[in-house]
């Protein structure tokens, strides 16, 4: 029986050939669908024989949203960064508005003393 794991579909290819004639391969998903197609090469010169081929092969709709999440997870992380530099650069922007304010208050208050004298 064909195990099944998120983000994979299992193919189980079933392969069976009687004496005379050419051999038939059906091919199962974990989906329940089943394509029927035949093979050239014989399975064994004489008699039946029967094999099973188990292949995982990844759902491309899973890989897709594993690199979508992959590509979300660096854009997030770019934007925390962004914001901490900008949460910085208002930090300091705060600090030169207080520092002009004061050095404002200072020019005017020099003038005031220079016009008394």
């Amino acid at each position: 029986m064909a195990s099944y794991s998120p983000g994979y579909n299992t193919n189980v290819i079933y392969s069976s050939r009687s004496s005379n004639s050419r051999p038939a391969t059906t091919t199962a998903t974990a989906n329940n669908t089943v394509n029927n197609t035949s093979i050239a090469k014989p399975t064994s010169a004489k008699g039946s024989t029967f094999s099973v081929l188990s292949v995982q092969v990844m759902d491309p709709y899973y890989r897709d949203l594993q690199s979508l999440q992959s590509d979300h997870n660096s854009l997030l992380s770019k934007l925390k960064q962004i914001q901490q530099m900008l949460q910085g650069s208002y930090q300091e922007l705060a600090m030169v508005q207080q520092r002009s304010k004061r050095a404002e208050a200072d020019s005017e208050r020099l003038r005031t003393q220079m016009n008394i004298i």
